[in-house]
Protein backbone atom coordinates (compact mmCIF):
# COMPACT_ATOMS: atom_id res chain seq x y z
CA UNK A 1 0.00 0.00 0.00
CA UNK A 2 1.03 3.39 -0.76
CA UNK A 3 -0.23 6.59 0.50
CA UNK A 4 1.04 8.87 -2.14
CA UNK A 5 3.25 11.89 -0.83
CA UNK A 6 3.15 14.38 1.92
CA UNK A 7 1.10 17.42 1.15
CA UNK A 8 -0.55 20.55 3.46
CA UNK A 9 -2.80 17.99 5.17
CA UNK A 10 -1.29 14.64 4.95
CA UNK A 11 1.81 13.67 6.82
CA UNK A 12 4.02 10.66 7.82
CA UNK A 13 6.28 9.72 10.52
CA UNK A 14 8.01 6.48 10.83
CA UNK A 15 7.36 5.51 14.34
CA UNK A 16 5.97 5.94 18.12
CA UNK A 17 9.67 7.58 18.66
CA UNK A 18 8.60 10.97 16.60
CA UNK A 19 5.17 11.20 18.09
CA UNK A 20 5.72 14.27 19.27
CA UNK A 21 6.89 15.53 15.55
CA UNK A 22 3.48 14.17 14.71
CA UNK A 23 1.68 15.54 17.19
CA UNK A 24 3.49 19.24 16.38
CA UNK A 25 2.57 18.70 12.70
CA UNK A 26 -0.85 18.42 13.00
CA UNK A 27 -1.31 20.92 15.31
CA UNK A 28 0.54 23.19 12.29
CA UNK A 29 -1.90 21.73 9.62
CA UNK A 30 -4.79 22.14 11.79
CA UNK A 31 -3.85 25.74 11.95
CA UNK A 32 -3.38 26.55 8.46
CA UNK A 33 -5.80 24.14 6.69
CA UNK A 34 -8.24 23.00 9.72
CA UNK A 35 -8.35 19.18 8.99
CA UNK A 36 -4.84 16.48 9.45
CA UNK A 37 -4.30 13.30 8.76
CA UNK A 38 -0.89 11.86 9.95
CA UNK A 39 0.24 8.22 9.44
CA UNK A 40 2.50 6.59 11.66
CA UNK A 41 4.53 3.90 11.07
CA UNK A 42 4.78 5.52 6.64
CA UNK A 43 8.12 6.77 5.26
CA UNK A 44 8.37 9.83 4.12
CA UNK A 45 7.75 8.23 0.45
CA UNK A 46 4.43 6.95 1.47
CA UNK A 47 4.96 3.12 1.98
CA UNK A 48 4.08 1.65 4.92
CA UNK A 49 7.57 0.10 7.12
CA UNK A 50 7.41 -3.17 8.81
CA UNK A 51 6.32 -2.06 12.53
CA UNK A 52 4.62 -3.37 14.57
CA UNK A 53 1.91 -1.48 16.81
CA UNK A 54 -0.74 -2.28 19.21
CA UNK A 55 -3.65 -0.88 20.98
CA UNK A 56 -1.55 0.09 23.58
CA UNK A 57 0.07 2.71 20.81
CA UNK A 58 -3.05 4.14 19.85
CA UNK A 59 -3.40 4.85 23.64
CA UNK A 60 0.27 6.51 23.88
CA UNK A 61 -0.76 8.78 20.63
CA UNK A 62 -4.53 9.87 22.22
CA UNK A 63 -2.48 10.84 25.75
CA UNK A 64 0.52 12.59 24.56
CA UNK A 65 -1.68 14.30 22.58
CA UNK A 66 -3.91 15.42 25.44
CA UNK A 67 -0.40 16.15 27.19
CA UNK A 68 0.86 18.52 24.16
CA UNK A 69 -2.62 20.35 22.35
CA UNK A 70 -3.90 23.19 24.85
CA UNK A 71 -7.80 22.62 23.46
CA UNK A 72 -8.30 19.14 21.69
CA UNK A 73 -9.91 19.45 18.20
CA UNK A 74 -11.88 16.35 16.87
CA UNK A 75 -9.59 13.23 16.90
CA UNK A 76 -9.83 9.66 15.65
CA UNK A 77 -6.85 7.61 16.60
CA UNK A 78 -6.89 4.22 14.96
CA UNK A 79 -4.91 1.12 14.67
CA UNK A 80 -4.80 -0.08 10.80
CA UNK A 81 -3.61 -3.14 9.21
CA UNK A 82 -3.07 -3.56 5.24
CA UNK A 83 -3.86 -6.48 3.77
CA UNK A 84 -0.58 -8.44 3.87
CA UNK A 85 -0.82 -7.39 7.78
CA UNK A 86 1.46 -4.28 7.82
CA UNK A 87 0.48 -2.07 10.81
CA UNK A 88 -0.03 1.55 11.15
CA UNK A 89 -1.39 4.06 13.03
CA UNK A 90 -3.78 6.28 11.66
CA UNK A 91 -4.89 10.34 12.89
CA UNK A 92 -7.30 12.11 11.21
CA UNK A 93 -8.48 15.51 13.01
CA UNK A 94 -10.51 18.34 12.43
CA UNK A 95 -10.81 21.60 13.96
CA UNK A 96 -11.97 25.16 13.50
CA UNK A 97 -10.93 26.82 16.85
CA UNK A 98 -7.36 28.17 16.30
CA UNK A 99 -4.84 28.67 17.16
CA UNK A 100 -3.75 25.12 18.41
CA UNK A 101 -0.78 25.32 20.64
CA UNK A 102 1.92 22.52 20.60
CA UNK A 103 3.53 22.95 23.81
CA UNK A 104 2.35 26.40 24.41
CA UNK A 105 3.77 27.44 20.37
CA UNK A 106 1.85 27.84 17.83
CA UNK A 107 2.86 26.32 13.99
CA UNK A 108 1.31 26.40 10.75
CA UNK A 109 2.54 24.07 7.77
CA UNK A 110 3.81 25.11 4.41
CA UNK A 111 6.02 24.38 1.99
CA UNK A 112 9.39 25.42 0.70
CA UNK A 113 11.38 24.45 -2.66
CA UNK A 114 14.44 22.89 -2.12
CA UNK A 115 17.48 21.69 -4.93
CA UNK A 116 18.38 17.97 -4.44
CA UNK A 117 21.08 16.77 -6.89
CA UNK A 118 19.92 19.42 -9.75
CA UNK A 119 15.63 18.64 -9.25
CA UNK A 120 13.83 21.24 -7.16
CA UNK A 121 11.03 19.47 -4.99
CA UNK A 122 8.83 20.20 -1.87
CA UNK A 123 9.54 20.01 1.26
CA UNK A 124 6.94 20.40 4.06
CA UNK A 125 8.04 21.96 7.13
CA UNK A 126 6.29 23.20 10.66
CA UNK A 127 7.27 27.01 11.32
CA UNK A 128 7.04 28.61 14.22
CA UNK A 129 4.28 31.46 14.27
CA UNK A 130 4.17 32.50 17.59
CA UNK A 131 4.60 31.86 21.45
CA UNK A 132 2.59 32.90 24.35
CA UNK A 133 4.55 34.07 27.52
CA UNK A 134 1.76 33.50 29.77
CA UNK A 135 1.82 29.40 28.18
CA UNK A 136 5.48 29.02 28.96
CA UNK A 137 6.44 27.98 32.48
CA UNK A 138 9.55 29.85 32.64
CA UNK A 139 9.64 33.95 32.08
CA UNK A 140 12.71 35.50 31.53
CA UNK A 141 11.34 39.14 32.65
CA UNK A 142 10.74 36.99 36.31
CA UNK A 143 14.32 35.29 36.04
CA UNK A 144 16.48 38.69 35.56
CA UNK A 145 14.21 40.40 38.61
CA UNK A 146 15.54 37.66 40.85
CA UNK A 147 19.06 38.03 39.56
CA UNK A 148 19.07 42.02 40.32
CA UNK A 149 17.64 41.17 43.71
CA UNK A 150 20.51 38.98 44.66
CA UNK A 151 23.03 41.94 43.15
CA UNK A 152 24.39 39.21 40.58
CA UNK A 153 23.14 41.37 37.51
Amino acid sequence: MDFGSENETRGFVSGMDELDAAVKMMTAMLNRFNKAEIYIGVGKDGKILDREFSEEDVSKVSQRMGELINHMPQTAVSLERTEDGKGYIRISATGFETPYSFGSWFYVRRYRYVDRDGSKSVEWVENLTCGMKRHRSFSPVKRIILYSDTGTL
